[in-house]
């Protein structure tokens, strides 16, 4: 599903309305996914429910109260809750950002905190390029999400 930037209170609301998700704290963490053609949809084999419910809250420019949380200047904000019973991680969302229907450049989020069954917390994914340059973009895409935990990766990828 791509998100399409609609402008700061349309998008908001709209997005709160609907599932998926992405995150980063901050710049230095932002490592670029495979390349564009190599970010597809998950197969159906990676399509089992994961361990978190991602929802997505904003895609596009971030407002500087945003800025000042994630250390980013645009991107995809999520929320993600841990709906497993016994899994304590977060998830590396990796999220392809769109100009029409062209994939202008493909990132995932930095190390996020680590959240127990039951839990929620927000995260986001930079519009940053291989280079370090911010993306233009006007739709956010969450391709597939893995799983970090204190004891290391969990094997697979997941959808949002």
């Amino acid at each position: 599903m791509t998100y399409r930037l609609i402008g700061r209170l349309a998008a908001g609301t709209v997005l709160a309305a609907l599932a998926a998700g992405c995150g980063s704290r901050t710049p230095a963490a932002h490592a670029p996914s495979a390349a564009p053609a190599a970010s597809v949809p998950a197969s159906s084999a990676a399509a089992a429910t994961g361990p978190f419910k991602i929802k997505v809250l904003h895609c596009g420019q971030f407002s500087k109260a945003q800025q000042n949380q994630y250390a980013d200047y645009s991107g995809l904000i999520f929320k993600y809750t841990n709906v497993s019973n016994s899994v304590t991680g977060s998830p590396v969302l990796s999220v392809n950002f769109t100009e029409g229907s062209t994939v202008s450049g493909s990132n995932v989020n930095g190390s996020e905190p680590n959240i127990s069954p039951g839990q929620s917390a927000t995260a986001d994914v930079g519009a940053v390029g291989d280079g370090g340059q911010t993306l233009k973009f006007t739709g956010c895409q969450p391709v597939s999400y893995g799983v970090q935990t204190p004891a290391g990766d969990l094997p697979g990828t997941y959808t949002p």
